[in-house]
């Protein structure tokens, strides 16, 4: 993780916005979102509770798997071919 030490301009827009900064580069591309910590844990905490609720209703319908490490690497493997080739 990297931190960087904001100017007095960035914390003066960073504190006074109630909405999330997107900072964009010079093509007019958003490459970042600046939030607050507490918001960005919420976040990464609502994304993982959704995550896992979908493994545990699996599980509920009896759909599970059993742990084949092969199986696994396997499918990692094509999703990251699959990720290079779109790229």
């Amino acid at each position: 993780m990297a931190n960087i030490t904001q100017t007095e301009d960035q914390k003066r827009i960073l504190d006074s916005e109630k909405t999330p900064v997107f900072l964009v580069d010079a093509d007019g591309q958003t490459t970042h979102v600046v939030l607050p910590i507490a918001d960005a844990r919420r976040l990464f905490d609502d994304d993982l509770r959704r995550e896992l609720q979908v493994g545990f209703d699996e599980a509920d319908r009896g759909e599970l798997l059993g742990w084949d490490p092969e199986r696994i690497k396997a499918k990692g493997l094509e999703l990251l071919r699959k990720r290079h080739e779109g790229a």
